[in-house]
């Protein structure tokens, strides 16, 4: 989500599914959470806030601590068990599928950083007197290719064509 933003003070919206992570996890990839606890009637103590254009998302625990009710963890016990993973809430203005992929990707990404080299997109270039190919691969599978033949006669223009195209195409694909 590219234009993703952290916000303070979530906007309301009606829960539109979960993400199971940890305290520490979520710190870890969008900051430190938002400590609601005492603006709220207890149902939720912790989030994260965030604006996509017009929508809004919120991820919170729901109905966690004493706060809520009796016999739950202190809500200090809560935050210091940061590394247990729970369902969190994921609230939202609109449908919720693309933020909640996107955060499910940065979990994995954090969880598994050697498995996230394998979804890298890596952009190879190669170079021939006649021909340039661009090839962009995501993963270990070619998602685009491209050639560039050169038809002119004067081999010159050629290679600043192609030299050209080769840094267009590093803006454009990154």
């Amino acid at each position: 989500m590219k234009n993703l933003k952290r916000i303070k003070n979530g906007k309301g919206g009606s829960k539109v599914g979960q993400v199971i992570a940890s305290i520490a996890e979520l710190n870890e990839i969008f900051g430190k959470f938002e400590d609601v606890s005492k603006q709220s009637d207890g149902k939720i103590t912790t989030q994260w806030g965030f604006q996509n254009g017009n929508n809004y998302f919120c991820i919170y625990d729901y109905k966690e601590t004493d706060r809520y009710s009796d016999g739950l963890p202190s809500l200090a016990k809560f935050r210091a068990n940061n590394s247990k993973q729970i369902a969190w809430s994921v609230g939202g203005n609109t449908n919720g599928d693309d933020f909640i992929d996107h955060v499910n990707r940065e979990l994995s990404r954090l969880r598994n950083p050697s498995a996230s080299k394998k979804h890298e997109r890596v952009l190879k270039f190669e170079h021939t007197p006649e021909e340039l190919t661009i090839i962009v691969m995501e993963g270990y599978c070619c998602a685009f290719e491209a050639r560039l033949s050169m038809h002119a006669a004067d081999p010159e223009e050629f290679k600043n064509l192609a030299k050209a195209v080769e840094e267009q195409a590093r803006v454009i694909l990154k």
